[in-house]
């Protein structure tokens, strides 16, 4: 075992066996006061939850970041980052690092994962967990008649408890459910659609196209009732909405839809950060989250160590990508065996996130909206404004020393490729790249991922069966019926 001192104070790790059993215990602790049985929630997670029934009670429920938003441990599902190919993880560390059966058979894409017994299925009992509290909150609101004075609290609410119930749906749908293909949509297995509090109701699955109407209902029900702009980045908006409705019509092919979206956003916020403002070359380069003008919704990727900071390393061919002008290259990624003290060590870990720590951003902000932007005007054939939003992005990560050299393209085809070649560069670890894989594929464009682990080389073919996660065998057979998705 290596004896790890990383030199970044903020952390702490003094060794890999520390951070291994205070994952495992923090891990231990939120699942399992959270998800006993089988289903996604065996018993209600929090007493609170028992007793609220004021407005003030479901405003303090949606303020419990650690839940609706992941704060210190995530929310978002990390299983398509893990499942992904945007890292490598280093031979040594594979053989003799790795603490648990479930990251080995993860990182082959084995279907073992779940024989684990001390791996909990975090990605659904996390997702389903906040949707419970937003159902719980929605019922108890039905409840309630507010006054004169109280409606506007009540909206916002409302609102909230509807755009997490989204948010979660949304991302369950890319993990459990097949990508939407509007041609199979109707008949495609999506995700259970839980509506209720009741955590002994049997559940179904919905189709995928009943997923997405669902999603997407929720969000235009939520819309008129939030503020524009949030007070706090972990609160729901109607920026946010918008946002996440950009990003939920770009994985379904709207492109028009998501245009539209996205304009929308940018009209109400359009700042993003001037890379040449950070201090180079440190792990606080990045502005605090509440300081960040590009983030509009605060939410982070389940924190699991596979992908952390010590085992997973950059792909060395997305890490030479970056000109040596662009700034990126410098605050994205450090070294990591100056870093771990490991001589033997080698490679690049990415350490730009938003969150300003090891863990990592996955919520909504500006970079990623002008992007889905410039996709979209490249895709509908308007080459002039895709490059106009991507060189206004590209102008904030470039060397001011310098000139900037702006992207040029002759062709829709070429714009297109310009644009997805930046947003991969920009968007790194926040859990999209599997969804982008998942959309490209049903494009045609043929995206495997290989590992290679001493030799044995390891393939998720494109457009395998195992680009749709199986659901928890825990979760099947506490609701007989529920159909496992296929392999």
């Amino acid at each position: 075992m290596y004896n790890i001192t990383f030199n970044k104070s903020r952390f702490l790790y003094r060794s890999w066996s520390s951070l291994r059993n205070i994952s495992l215990i923090c891990t231990s602790i939120f699942i399992f006061s959270s998800c006993k049985k089988s289903d996604y929630l065996a018993e209600k997670p929090d007493q609170a939850l028992i007793i609220a029934s004021t407005l003030k009670d479901y405003d303090a429920l949606l303020n419990n970041t650690i839940i609706v938003n992941g704060s210190g441990i995530g929310v978002v599902p990390s299983l398509g980052e893990i499942y992904g190919d945007d890292y490598y993880i280093a031979p040594h560390i594979f053989e003799n690092d790795l603490p648990h059966t479930f990251y080995r058979d993860s990182y082959t894409w084995s279907d073992n994962t779940y024989n684990d017994p001390v791996y909990a299925p975090k990605d659904w009992s996390f997702s389903y967990r906040c949707v419970f509290y937003a159902n719980t909150i929605l019922e108890g609101l039905a409840k309630l008649t507010a006054t004169q004075e109280q409606q506007q609290q009540y909206n916002q609410i409302k609102g909230s408890a509807l755009f997490f119930r989204a948010h979660s749906f949304y991302w369950l749908a890319q993990l459990f459910s097949p990508h939407y293909d509007k041609n199979t949509a109707n008949t495609d297995l999506g995700i259970p659609l839980k509506q209720s509090a009741d955590i002994t109701e049997k559940i179904n699955r919905s189709s995928v196209q009943q997923t997405y109407e669902k999603i997407i209902a929720d969000l235009n029900e939520a819309l008129p009732l939030l503020v524009s702009q949030p007070t706090l980045m972990t609160q729901p908006s109607k920026l946010a909405v918008y946002g996440l409705l950009a990003r939920i019509y770009l994985t379904m092919g709207e492109y028009d839809k998501a245009l539209s979206n996205s304009t929308l956003y940018l009209g109400i916020k359009n700042e993003l950060i001037d890379f040449s403002s950070l201090p180079p070359n440190s792990y606080y380069s990045m502005p605090d989250p509440k300081n960040n003008v590009e983030i509009s919704f605060y939410s982070i990727l389940i924190d699991e160590i596979l992908i952390n900071l010590y085992p997973a390393r950059i792909d060395s061919t997305i890490y030479a990508s970056y000109n040596n002008d662009d700034l990126r290259k410098a605050l994205f990624f450090e070294d990591a065996a100056s870093d771990f003290g490991i001589p033997d060590d080698y490679g690049k870990y990415f350490s730009g996130s938003y969150d300003r720590t090891n863990k990592y951003f996955a919520g909504i902000s500006t970079n990623e909206i002008y992007l889905i932007r410039a996709e979209c005007y490249a895709r509908t054939g308007n080459i002039s404004s895709a490059l106009q939003d991507l060189n206004d992005l590209m102008r904030k990560r470039w060397k001011n020393s310098v000139p900037y050299p702006s992207i040029t393209a002759s062709t829709q085809a070429e714009a297109l490729d310009k644009v997805l070649t930046e947003r991969r560069k920009e968007l790194l670890f926040r859990g999209l790249r599997w969804v982008d894989i998942r959309r490209f594929n049903k494009e045609g464009a043929n995206i495997s991922i290989t590992r290679n682990i001493d030799g044995q080389i390891y393939t998720l073919p494109a457009n395998s069966n195992k680009f749709t996660h199986l659901i928890p065998p825990e979760v099947i057979d506490f609701n007989p019926g529920l159909q496992q998705n296929p392999r």
